[in-house]
């Protein structure tokens, strides 16, 4: 029943809040030991090839993440060209490769997921760190399970393309290994929590919540037999609240003052996790009526913390617009924001609908390319510029190529969702026409406006690869040759003096003008000059 599996989502996230705010001490000396020893010391000499450097667990998700982003991007162009043109990789039979066009979008959307997931969980290391005031529990457990996530992508994608009982069995090994990779990268977030110095902040809840709500989620489903829509809600889960989470971060220090609203940023939190998300949803699923109105509450509803978000890095960053307009950080992840309100909406109307009549389902795959590519991919984008250089100590190669990628990646993902999303409804127009006819000849149809549509579409993506590639460049050379920090963490600087002309202010203004607790404050009146002289 849907009822009691909601009743067991909202017990896991209260399980989560207990365990984060009593039960993180139960992590007592003898387990903290044991984690220790598990995370580390029981890796034997594979621990030992890895320096446990500040910050390399970072660098290392986000390298691999970049990669398998790039080769995503690069195998969605191929698979976007393949639906007009679906000889155009035919040459490469001969070296017995010779996939079709879905075997192609399925591989890419399996390695662009889960490199953009790499580079959140990266960006979420660092946050968790950071935040906490003591570091990352493990650098070398997190450089290591990288590694293993990396082998489980490319189990996936060779899955993907393996059309026997083998794609069956390396389907299944790369999710286990997927798992026991988050539960690694959550007890290492559990120790950093353990050992805070700070208080709890909005993005570190969200980052331990979204992955460990899922875990919990995927072990009750072997007890209740969970409902479908609730399992594929938290499949999206993770890159879902991670994103979220390096939003909220990455807009107040790349703006330099504080978050607008806590209330907000709470409101985020809470209904995050007690919302299902209709974002992956797809295919029809028809359920009773009681079922289907229930999804529809709560796939509503799950807007609401997307929409908060959104309006809090919005009024962050406006609060100091000419620093935060000056940071190609702080623009990623307001345009990732803004895609991802705007895929929110879309999937709301194509998750109901799955469960529903299933009439506009053609939408899902140009929903599913915002919310990945124009959503978490700029966000992605906005926590690598913000945290790559602080976690490896080096600034990039070239800061204009940040800028340049940042926006290949915006303005590609749009075009390339409005031609998709296009060519979808004229193709689904000619359908419906055709059913609706039953003596029309399918040849006679003209279809060259949506083939139009696809090369379109195809060619606004290829900036999305470009940009991948440009960037993976970028990081590389200013991790080995950048250009050394002066110090590891933008931080809001607070002006010795600030001049006020005559009239009224707030605390915020000030605070956005760079006021610190001993800022002097001057206020200019009419006979300044007078006094001065």
């Amino acid at each position: 029943m849907l009822l009691v599996d909601l009743i067991t989502v909202w017990a896991g996230f209260l399980f989560i809040v207990v365990l984060v705010n009593r039960g993180v001490p139960v992590f007592q000396e003898l387990i903290r030991d044991m984690t220790d020893f598990f995370m580390e010391k029981a890796l034997g000499p594979g621990a030992d090839l890895f320096e446990g450097r500040q910050g390399s667990g970072t660098v290392a998700w986000m390298m691999h993440g970049m990669l398998w982003t790039c080769i995503g991007a690069t195998f969605t162009f191929i698979g976007m060209w393949m639906t007009h043109e679906p000889d155009a990789i035919a040459s490469l039979s001969s070296i017995y490769y010779d996939p079709s066009t879905s075997t192609v979008q399925t591989a890419a959307y399996g390695a662009a997921s889960g490199g953009i997931l790499m580079l959140l969980i990266g960006a979420g290391l660092h946050i968790n760190g950071r935040l906490s005031g003591s570091g990352l529990a493990s650098e070398t457990n997190a450089v290591l399970v990288s590694y293993a996530f990396s082998m489980s992508l490319l189990l996936g994608f060779v899955s993907d393309h393996t059309d026997s009982t083998w794609g069956d069995y390396l389907c299944t090994a790369a999710g286990v290994i997927s798992v026991l990779v988050m539960i690694a990268i959550l007890a290492n977030h559990l120790l950093t929590l353990g050992r805070r110095t700070n208080a709890m902040m909005p993005s570190q809840w969200l980052i331990i919540g979204g992955l460990a709500l899922p875990l919990i989620m995927c072990a009750a489903d072997f007890v209740l037999d969970l409902h479908d829509a609730v399992l594929e809600s938290m499949e999206i889960l993770p890159m879902l609240a991670s994103g979220l989470a390096v939003a909220l971060y990455v807009a107040p220090f790349a703006a330099g003052t504080p978050l607008w609203s806590r209330t907000l940023a709470g409101t985020t939190v809470f209904m995050t996790f007690v919302t299902l998300s209709p974002i992956g949803i797809e295919g029809e699923a028809h359920t009773s009526m009681a079922d289907t109105a229930m999804l529809t509450v709560l796939f509503a509803a799950s807007i609401v913390p997307i929409l908060a978000a959104a309006g809090n890095v919005l009024q962050t960053t406006r609060s100091n617009w000419g620093k935060a307009s000056s940071n190609p950080a702080a623009t990623a992840v307001l345009i990732g924001m803004i895609m991802t309100v705007g895929s929110a909406i879309g999937h709301l109307f194509v998750g109901s609908d799955a469960h529903s009549v299933g009439e506009i389902q053609h939408l899902s795959t140009s929903m599913n390319m915002l919310f990945l590519w124009g959503g978490m991919g700029m966000i992605a984008w906005g926590g690598v510029i913000s945290c790559f250089p602080s976690a490896s100590g080096r600034s990039f190669d070239s800061d204009e190529t940040s800028r340049t990628t940042m926006w290949l990646v915006g303005g590609g993902t749009t075009l390339a969702f409005l031609f998709t999303m296009g060519s979808s409804m004229v193709t689904a127009a000619y359908d419906a026409a055709a059913a609706a006819n039953d003596g029309i000849d399918p040849e006679l149809i003209d279809m060259s406006a949506t083939a139009t549509l696809d090369v379109l579409a195809s060619i606004a993506f290829y900036a999305v690869t470009m940009a991948s590639i440009f960037m993976m460049i970028n990081m590389i050379r200013g991790n080995f040759s950048g250009s050394p920090l002066g110090t590891d963490e933008p931080t809001a600087q607070s002006a010795n003096r600030i001049a006020l002309t005559p009239g009224s202010t707030t605390i915020r203004q000030l605070i956005a003008a760079g006021a610190g607790p001993d800022t002097e404050i001057d206020v200019i009146s009419d006979d300044w000059d007078d006094e001065e002289e």
